[in-house]
């Protein structure tokens, strides 16, 4: 199992996070608009859910139509134009999504994109959805993530991996909560 030096963190809820997702949030728009006609931006993640600790990674959902989807060549070329680069690791993980990545003044991005209203476009905002709404599955993963890094600081596989449990709680409860 791969260790870091740099040990994982969680900080407190901070509004500046939704600030720095509005930000890039325009510049995808702006950028995306010259070559797309269809798409969909949403902040998502624990820096989207007010009150909850997170990693400072502000997660962003890209939605998109199915056939630039499975274009991923091009589109991974057009997300180079801003600056994001492929994460090709993640396939393993999230087979559905695309993910890349930015660092813009260390502010760190992650950028998810998938099938707009696929299950994994609804899997993020849904839950992002149900822990805004319901404090007592917010309290729980908080708890969870506290007690994964304090086990494995220096081990981000780990650490998904002993919060995940929690996590797939929440994502049950999320879509019987929004699709009764």
């Amino acid at each position: 199992m791969k260790s870091y030096k740099r040990k994982i963190s969680l900080e407190n809820y901070t509004s500046s996070w939704e600030d720095f997702f509005l930000k890039e949030k325009l510049e995808i728009e702006q950028y995306l608009k010259k070559h797309y006609n269809e798409f969909y931006v949403e902040h998502v993640g624990s820096t989207s859910v007010e009150g909850l600790k997170a990693k400072p990674i502000i997660d962003i959902a890209l939605g998109i139509p199915r056939n630039i989807f499975e274009d991923y060549r091009t589109f991974a070329d057009v997300l180079g134009g801003i600056g994001y680069c492929e994460m090709p690791n993640t396939k393993i993980i999230i087979p559905n999504r695309n993910v890349f990545c930015v660092i813009r003044k260390s502010i760190r991005y992650h950028l998810h994109s998938c099938i707009y209203n696929d299950k994994d476009w609804l899997e993020m905002i849904y839950v992002r959805n149900f822990l805004r709404e319901n404090p007592d599955y917010k309290k729980q993963y908080v708890q969870s993530k506290v007690e994964a890094i304090k086990n494995y600081p220096f081990f981000p596989l780990l650490y998904n991996k002993a919060k995940g449990e929690q996590y797939k709680l929440i994502k049950k409860a999320a879509f019987l909560y929004y699709e009764k």
